[in-house]
């Protein structure tokens, strides 16, 4: 479509300090507080080494996507992001908590649509994978 790419640092996923590239079987050996935050799914735990809380992350987030839908009301927008990304617009759309686990997956690949009216944000369709077929 020739459409140009526009990179948006708020839309990335988020930092997790000292435990970037590891896996969680890594984290709860080396970095037991971190894992267990992990687990809590607690929304305020920074973890060391410039990271970053789930709060601070979901404000990121929607704070870039009230700033996309102000400069381009009524336009259609396609955005490619990240499962963590998405898993605060799930949140948002559905009022759910940031220390509660989200119970649908976020399947690699997925279309995910959403509309917005106002302040709401509605989910139209999740983790379709019609195209990849």
């Amino acid at each position: 479509l020739n459409l140009p790419v526009i990179p948006l640092p708020a839309l990335r996923e988020r930092c997790l300090g000292r435990c970037e590239g590891l896996t969680f079987s890594e984290i709860s050996v080396c970095y037991e507080d971190d894992a267990r935050a992990m687990v809590s799914r607690d929304p305020d735990y920074v973890t060391p080494g410039g990271g970053e809380s789930r709060r601070a992350h979901e404000q990121r987030v929607v704070a870039c996507i009230d700033d996309l839908l102000r400069r381009h009301p009524g336009e259609a927008l396609v955005v490619v992001t990240h499962s963590q990304v998405m898993d605060v617009v799930y949140r948002r759309a559905q009022c759910l908590p940031l220390g509660v686990r989200r119970e649908p997956p976020i399947p690699n690949g997925a279309v995910n649509w959403v509309s917005f009216d106002k302040d709401r944000w509605v989910i139209d369709l999740w983790g379709s994978g019609a195209h990849l077929f």
